[in-house]
């Protein structure tokens, strides 16, 4: 009979274990969620009211945007530098030090010169925040849609390399007065020579006989203007080897 009583006491000793431990436990992942509810998420010190500056239809030529970084720290924050994807474009700080809840203007200028259709330039500013030890960065990007000041096409020549050839590439000048004008023209492969030149159009020949069979070569032609913003515009050539490419397709 008392091993009886014993044994139901140790039971109920250990239910009473395994009770409060399991409260405990409960309690101290509430505490926990509780805590981690109320732990501030990590921000960059540095930030900017815009990190994309979409610039939409734009022309060729020097095109002005600006950012603004602001110090969100508790401390002064010094730009190191800017790295650039594109030499295109010059950047400059009104400061390079930034005081606590203070900020620096970046003026941007993008040239956009001989640049057609959409493009992006992308800019990362590297900082250290007081005596903290380590580099941050921030990325900053500028995009546009850049019209060109006239039209030409085709974009691309081609030709059999199999016959004698001959294309030619016509240019229209989106400029009401004045527009614009061929200069020169050259090709960059004997096996194809200008036949003709005018202000608004250059033919090209093409002479298989010069034109090696074996290699797979690539050739441009190359014309001149008097567009300040779009001085040389490089078309690509394409030499069709009619056997070679019906054996690819059949591969």
């Amino acid at each position: 009979m008392s091993e009886h009583h014993n044994t139901q006491g140790r039971a109920s000793f250990f239910v009473r274990l395994v009770l409060i431990l399991g409260a405990a436990s409960s309690a101290s992942l509430s505490f926990w969620m509780t805590r981690q509810a109320f732990v501030p998420l990590p921000v960059d010190a540095l930030e900017a009211t815009q990190r994309v500056s979409d610039l939409g239809s734009v022309a060729q030529g020097d095109i002005p945007t600006h950012f603004e970084l602001w110090n969100l720290a508790d401390k002064p924050i010094q730009i190191s530098h800017v790295a650039k994807s594109c030499r295109c474009a010059k950047v400059e700080f009104s400061s390079k030090r930034i005081e606590a809840s203070g900020k620096s203007i970046v003026d941007v200028v993008w040239d956009t010169r001989g640049m057609r259709g959409k493009h992006e330039n992308r800019f990362v500013v590297y900082y250290s925040v007081g005596d903290e030890i380590g580099i941050k960065e921030i990325p900053l990007r500028v995009r546009a849609d850049v019209t060109p000041m006239f039209d030409y096409e085709p974009i691309q020549l081609k030709f059999p390399s199999s016959k004698d050839g001959h294309a030619e590439m016509h240019l229209t000048s989106r400029r009401a007065t004045s527009p614009v004008k061929i200069l020169d023209a050259k090709c960059s492969h004997p096996a194809l020579k200008v036949a003709s030149l005018t202000d608004r159009s250059v033919a090209v020949n093409f002479n298989p006989k010069l034109w090696p069979k074996a290699a797979r070569l690539s050739a441009k032609l190359v014309f001149t203007t008097d567009c300040a913003t779009e001085a040389t515009v490089t078309v690509p050539i394409n030499v069709i080897d009619e056997i070679r490419d019906s054996n690819a397709s059949l591969d």
